[in-house]
């Protein structure tokens, strides 16, 4: 069992991250993409940065409700788009992404953004998918039987080879 005096440095150390966490949390809100949209719009750095990134490298404008139910982001064309990420990890030789694309409406977005981050967080792989063709006999396999996680782990070769893939 821990002692007292180790739990309060653990804890004091915690406390210093989270300070460190704020000061960049506090940059990041003062940065902006092309269309002013901000890198950070809460305490969700990782999905926030992606879809500031997604804004930019698809000419994207954020929407207006941070919780808009079942997508991001829009276009000049009013196409919505549902961004999100996954962190892919390797171990052994083997691929794991870190999680399932989660929390799909797949009747209030017109497309699909994946971004794959590796171990460092840095942008590896991107991927636009129109969200009729996460319902075609190619894609619906990796969808759950309820449509609203797709299982990137099981996708990634297909997608892999496909035109869905977005050069960098």
């Amino acid at each position: 069992m821990e002692s007292k005096q180790s739990i309060q440095k653990t804890f004091n150390e915690a406390q210093k991250q989270i300070k460190k966490l704020w000061k960049i949390q506090n940059k990041l809100s003062k940065l902006t993409t092309e269309k002013g949209d901000p890198y950070n719009r809460s305490l969700r750095i990782l999905p926030d940065f992606v879809e500031a990134y997604a804004c930019d490298r698809f000419n994207l404008k954020l929407s207006k409700n941070r919780n808009e139910p079942g997508y991001d982001c829009i276009d000049d064309d009013n196409k919505k788009y549902q961004i999100k990420y996954t962190v892919l990890k390797s171990k052994n030789g083997k691929e794991r992404f870190s999680s399932y694309i989660n929390n799909l409406k797949l009747d209030k977005f017109d497309y699909l953004i994946i971004v794959i981050l590796n171990e460092k967080y840095e942008i590896k792989e991107v991927y636009k998918i129109p969200s009729n063709d996460l319902r075609n006999k190619k894609l619906y396999k990796f969808l759950s039987k309820d449509e609203t996680t797709f299982k990137i782990g099981q996708a990634i070769e297909e997608l892999r080879s496909s035109e869905y893939k977005v050069k960098r």
